[in-house]
């Protein structure tokens, strides 16, 4: 079973607010997506690794982003585990149709995708592409994208201890 670890820090999402962030991105966020932002807001989930199909790497959750007052808006002046930090900071490297949902092993991308071919989908993009040059258009947001899960839920059922976890006992 997974556990949310909350911090108390973190502002409430309410449901007007659900509804801006539904706004700023021009379609509706999946239902369980929503349902995990108004109850945690972000979280460090314990278990928190996962693997992918056909790769051997154990991936760690650094921590789940929350929404702050910017909500969906890109800001570089917001607090660095906020979404609206990470679409600012990211935006070279997100696909279009996705945002940040965690960081993931230091510098890696979990992303959900909210409208397209992999609506629903949690996919993590391996940050080991240079940065994208003026005039390439994203030509590098689609490479180094591995798929994770079909949707969130699915996604918070693949989560497995840490191996190093697991010799601590």
């Amino acid at each position: 079973m997974t556990i949310l670890l909350d911090d108390d820090e973190r502002p409430n999402i309410t449901i007007p607010q659900i509804t801006t962030c539904h706004d700023q991105l021009g379609c509706n966020l999946p239902k369980e997506y929503k349902e995990f932002l108004m109850n945690h807001n972000g979280a460090f989930p314990e278990p928190s690794s996962f693997r992918i199909k056909n790769d051997d790497l154990l991936h760690s959750i650094d921590i789940m982003l929350y929404l702050d007052s910017n909500l969906f808006e890109p800001r570089a002046d917001a607090f660095y585990q906020t979404i609206s930090f990470t679409l600012e900071k990211e935006k070279d490297y997100i696909p279009a149709g996705s945002f940040v949902i965690a960081i993931v092993d230091r510098d890696d991308l979990l992303l959900l995708f909210y409208e397209g071919k992999r609506k629903g989908e949690i996919w993590l993009k391996i940050e080991t592409y240079e940065s994208p040059m003026k005039g390439e258009n994203g030509y590098k947001r689609e490479q180094g994208l591995c798929k994770v899960a079909s949707s969130f839920t699915g996604f918070i059922e693949k989560l497995i201890p840490n191996e190093e976890d697991l010799d601590d006992d």
